[in-house]
């Protein structure tokens, strides 16, 4: 194993290693530098055949962090995960090393850890809802779909709408978007906002789309993400709106499915969620939802 210290200065082997072995929504090497803090240090972990692993550490608290899931074939994950395990917590004397999991896989951690590491109680689960494409109907039929249909033909109608890549616009105009749903959004709902600034400072590198809409002339929304490695899944990372209007999510969310089945894509991820966020995902019924568990890991 290999730590790669400043993973920006060592874009090539970062992006080789994603580009690989990378599997899930996260494995995008611009959106690891947009969610690393100031104060963090950024690594890649490289093992044979170039599998490996991202994180962050930061020196005043000595805490790691590994970002998304191990760039592994499926039977080589665990192994490489325990150890970077090791290394961290055994070599490097880390206080705890904070990782988000599938579910899944962190059974199989858990296991492979006890009576060696102590996992704390998790601090965030997110559900993860899936749209199978070929099943997405932009016309929305049927009585299931009747209040979001004539919600959408009225506003199409009392609106002038217009869709254009987020790159093109003033970055000052897309902070406004942000501004405002920071803003506006449920304080009961967990919202992290430094990366989307982020991406938009680095003019969405690393995105495959970007979309806004104009509505009478007007930037009111931010939707945008990427293919995910080695898959025909896109993510969607990014679903910003103003709330300047009533029921503007579900406009904007429902002109970014609309767009992305015109594109092929065969699924769509439309990232994790808790709370409230989660619940309004579940109105454009995913065809499936997985679930992702953050918690800690740390010497007994």
């Amino acid at each position: 194993m290999e730590a790669i210290r400043d993973t920006l200065a060592n874009r090539e082997a970062v992006e080789h290693a994603i580009g690989r072995h990378g599997w899930c929504a996260e494995h995008n090497f611009w959106h690891f530098q947009y969610n690393t803090d100031k104060d963090e240090e950024s690594y890649l972990f490289r093992f044979e055949d170039d599998m490996g692993i991202l994180a962050s550490h930061c020196e005043k608290t000595n805490i790691w962090t590994m970002f998304s899931e191990v760039l592994a074939p499926e039977s080589k994950r665990l192994g490489l995960l325990l150890a970077f395990l090791d290394y961290v917590l055994r070599e490097k004397k880390a206080k705890k090393v904070v990782v988000e999991l599938e579910s899944a896989f962190r059974q199989d951690v858990l296991r492979a850890i006890k009576g060696k590491y102590r996992a704390c109680k998790p601090t965030m689960t997110l559900v993860w809802p899936v749209f199978d494409m070929a099943q997405w109907n932009p016309s929305l039929p049927g009585k299931d779909w009747k209040k979001q249909r004539n919600h959408l033909n009225t506003f199409y109608r009392q609106h002038t709408v217009k869709a254009v890549p987020s790159a093109d616009l003033p970055s000052k105009q897309l902070r406004a978007i942000l501004n405002a749903w920071k803003k506006n959004r449920p304080k009961t709902d967990r919202t992290y906002s430094s990366h989307y600034l982020n991406a938009i400072k680095a003019n969405f590198e690393g995105f495959d789309m970007t979309r806004t809409l104009l509505i009478d002339g007007e930037p009111c929304s931010i939707t945008g993400g990427w293919r995910i490695p080695n898959s025909d899944t896109y993510y969607s990372a990014f679903g910003l709106h103003n709330y300047k209007y009533d029921r503007l999510g579900e406009v904007t969310n429902i002109d970014d499915l609309n767009e992305l089945k015109r594109r092929g894509h065969a699924t769509v991820d439309f990232g994790g969620s808790e709370g409230g966020l989660l619940e309004f995902k579940k109105k454009f019924r995913p065809h499936r939802f997985y679930e992702t568990v953050t918690f800690s890991i740390r010497l007994p």
